[in-house]
């Protein structure tokens, strides 16, 4: 009787490769082509990682759940294999995608043999491996700090690493409402460091670019670029998730946003907030 084997048995087993071209090509024409077209993504391209002829990383700042569609559509022709949280390979919808797509798990926070083992098989083909140093995806439009010693990684391969810079993509899907909200979006790709620069510098001062070139704000981006967003009129549904503490009282978990609205049910503070994602407090309010 063939043994029955568990994910995690399954994921130590499997032999990491870069993606067939056809699987790449498939990919990009649904998730960019297709379905990425209402997102209205605008790629800038300063360097084109498809001008490596070696192998290479692409990192990313995590603003959404729908990266990827940005990344394959800045890194195409190329094909890259992701790194994904090892938690999203128990998901079943998953399952066929990640195994085409030839995707790499990786256990936030520590260092984990599968993963190492998929991107050392990885960049000794010569291929491409994308991964979102924050680990997890902005919670409130601002960056997180990379997982510490992220560079470690790239001091170890010595090969060239390039930076997808992401903006727009969380006011598009908000960690508060799983709305998508259609409106712009950017990805711009260029060299962070060279393979000269990841043997000259120490990953500690990688670390600490990195952490400088992710620094964000998506509010203060759309409030410069004034981009109207499709909101479905909910642009304040569950905004309270964050908006916790009213800053007029001070009383906690009396806010409630509903609507284009967040009022404190103590004092009656509050704002509407339209689709460029300002808000206009009411009169005399506190915000």
């Amino acid at each position: 009787m063939k043994e029955k084997l568990t994910i995690e048995q399954k994921l130590s087993r499997r032999k990491y490769c870069t993606p067939p071209k056809i699987v790449t090509w498939i990919y990009k024409t649904i998730m960019v082509d297709i379905v990425g077209r209402k997102y209205k993504p605008k790629f800038n391209i300063i360097d084109d990682v498809n001008d490596c002829d070696g192998p290479c990383f692409v990192i990313f700042n995590h603003l959404s759940r729908i990266d990827h569609v940005y990344i394959c559509g800045a890194t195409y022709p190329r094909r890259t294999n992701m790194m994904a949280a090892y938690n999203e390979f128990y998901r079943t919808k998953f399952s066929l995608l990640f195994g085409l797509n030839k995707v790499i798990p990786k256990k936030n926070y520590t260092a984990d043999m599968v993963s190492i083992r998929g991107v050392s098989r990885v960049i000794k083909e010569g291929g491409c491996v994308t991964l979102a140093p924050e680990a997890l995806a902005s919670d409130y439009g601002g960056n997180k700090p990379i997982v510490p010693g992220t560079s470690k990684m790239f001091k170890h391969f010595k090969v060239p690493v390039y930076l997808c810079y992401l903006e727009g993509q969380y006011l598009q899907n908000t960690k508060v409402c799983l709305d998508e909200r259609l409106g712009e979006t950017h990805a711009t790709m260029s060299l962070l460091f060279s393979k000269e620069d990841v043997e000259r510098l120490s990953s500690d001062e990688m670390d600490d670019i990195i952490n400088e070139k992710f620094r964000r704000n998506e509010y203060e981006w759309n409030k410069e670029k004034k981009i109207k967003w499709k909101t479905n009129g909910r642009i304040c549904h569950r905004l309270e998730d964050f908006c916790y503490k009213c800053p007029k009282c001070g009383k906690e978990f009396t806010m409630k946003g509903e609507g284009n609205k967040i009022v404190c049910s103590h004092c009656g503070n509050g704002a509407t907030m339209d689709d460029y994602y300002q808000f206009h407090p009411f009169e005399g309010a506190v915000i």
